[in-house]
């Protein structure tokens, strides 16, 4: 029986093999999901008449006869695309858009403890948005580029090179920045990706030989200057941050006016977030800045018994600021996940249908109420 090495002579070289079989299985994975699935492919999704009405803000009748040559499927049933449903909506003037004279809100997904949530509502959150009919820009700001994976569809190191980071427009020059932006396939969704060189930012930034302050001025203000030149081609722009307070997060919570902190329900998520509020304190006290909305979202909520009490014990600490809604554990995202893949994206389920719904009606609570917030700060009445 062949025995494994207790002791590594070679953990660079170790390591670089495991990266390449990394990489190989991830190009497998996406050719499987990409070519030989219709069903799991990253392909439009599309809404039947009962939820197009619905999102159109108009009648199944109406929509049966105002738009009349839709697509069909082999069960001859009209699908509405979303830039379709989009379009009518734009007839009949019931899109919601952000007022030209709102400011664009720019929400850091933010808690520096890892495993939060913050990946699964940026990516959630950017969708719904998008199924609303708004133009969303999402920005991965995390090395580990899940959003990346999950939104763009694209694989770290093999679709996102060195040079296509944001690294440079924050270091040298803001110059053509609107380059490192993708369209994804989801409509309405835009991305910056990421990949595991971004790492090297956090370094660079706060180093006075590297960071060039004397030309690109303060480095905590690289990335909200570099927004500034983009924001106004979108509604809602979304910074997946990483899990610490480097310089990569503290230049998303200078660009940001909003801010959306997921919380599970447990006591040594408790007890990290009071750490967290302490560095935020600090962060903002020097920054002297106003923000125009932070809302806790508590996040991966199993319904057990201790996270109800814990649940309980966030409501009472942080009151008004804690979401109405709780984003509930799902196996339904889990799923959707390893397939690169969002439940925003499903048309059917992957798991039960019980246990999809449950999914999709946390989702749309928790992104719900987010939006309908976002949508008072514009000035726009939202009833939800």
């Amino acid at each position: 029986m062949k025995t494994t090495p207790l002791t590594i002579t070679n953990p660079a070289a170790l390591f670089d093999q495991f990266s390449e079989r990394s990489q190989s299985e991830l190009l497998k994975i996406r050719k499987i999901i990409k070519d030989d699935n219709d069903y799991l492919s990253k392909s439009p999704r599309t809404w039947g008449i009962k939820e197009a009405a619905l999102l159109i803000g108009r009648s199944m009748p109406w929509l049966r006869e105002n738009d009349k040559d839709v697509p069909r499927n082999r069960q001859n049933h009209g699908r509405w695309t979303l830039p379709r449903i989009n379009e009518l909506r734009d007839q009949v003037k019931t899109r919601v858009r952000r007022p030209e004279s709102a400011q664009v809100t720019i929400m850091a997904c933010v808690n520096f403890k890892g495993g939060v949530g913050k990946t699964t509502t940026a990516a959630h959150l950017a969708q719904k948005a998008a199924i609303d009919g708004l133009r969303v820009l999402a920005v991965d700001l995390d090395p580990q580029a899940t959003l990346t994976f999950l939104l763009g569809g694209l694989i770290p190191e093999v679709d996102v090179n060195e040079d296509d980071l944001i690294n440079p427009y924050l270091l040298d020059s803001t110059d053509n920045f609107a380059s490192a932006i993708r369209e994804t396939y989801f409509a309405g969704v835009d991305i910056i990706p990421t990949s595991l060189p971004l790492q090297d930012l956090d370094l660079a930034l706060p180093n006075p030989e590297l960071n060039n302050r004397d030309t690109m001025g303060s480095a905590v203000l690289r990335l909200r200057n570099a927004l500034a030149l983009v924001q106004n081609n979108y509604d809602l722009i979304i910074l997946d941050c990483p899990p610490n307070m480097g310089s990569i997060t503290a230049n998303a919570l200078a660009a940001a006016n909003a801010l959306l902190i997921p919380l599970p329900p447990a006591a040594a998520d408790r007890a990290s977030f009071m750490m967290f509020c302490q560095s935020l304190s600090l962060f903002y006290g020097h920054l002297g800045r106003d923000l125009d909305y932070m809302r806790i979202l508590i996040s991966k909520h199993d319904g057990s018994a201790a996270h109800k009490f814990n649940e309980g014990r966030i409501r009472a600490l942080y009151g008004e600021y804690v979401l109405t809604h709780v984003l509930t554990d799902s196996t339904e995202i889990e799923k959707a996940a390893s397939y690169m893949r969002t439940v925003y994206e499903l048309e059917k389920p992957l798991n039960s249908r019980e246990t999809y719904q449950r999914s999709l009606d946390s989702l749309d609570n928790c992104c719900g109420e987010v939006l309908g917030d976002i949508q008072r700060l514009w000035g726009l009445n939202h009833e939800g």
